[in-house]
């Protein structure tokens, strides 16, 4: 009986793959997301291409995702579109709760994601955070 559930085990072992477990979320829902926070330099007026072309610089801050995730279309899929493998994420954060997130540090940062629409945004979702 052993041998029976023990080869039972095995086949089943030996005919699954392997599957990459990520957690997908959707635009607008509220998410919280562990990561660390760094800030980057980014190109910005007039053309946000080329600091060295001339483009003003600006700092924005980010987080850098502990486990990737995926966000799901909207009902308008060419506003919204699905992602998958995001590791960065742009914050927009006010001053209260910049003020509680230490660079460096694993930090969990609550708010909803909306996809980027403007110059200044840097990375393809952006989390507003509440």
């Amino acid at each position: 009986m052993r041998l029976k559930l023990f080869l039972g085990a095995a086949l089943l072992l030996a005919n699954a793959s392997p599957v990459l477990a990520q957690e997908c979320v959707g635009w607008g829902e509220p998410v919280e997301l562990a990561g660390i926070p760094v800030t980057g330099v980014y190109p910005g007026p007039p053309e946000y291409e080329s600091v060295a072309k001339g483009d003003a610089a600006y700092s924005a801050l980010m987080l850098h995702l502990r486990q990737p995730i995926c966000v799901n279309a909207g009902a308008n899929a060419e506003m919204e579109p699905h992602i998958s493998e995001i590791e960065l994420i742009q914050l927009a954060c006010d001053k209260k709760v910049l003020g509680r997130i230490t660079e460096g540090d694993v930090n969990t940062v609550a708010g909803t994601l909306f996809p980027a629409h403007t110059g200044y945004h840097v990375t393809q979702a952006v989390l507003q955070c509440s």
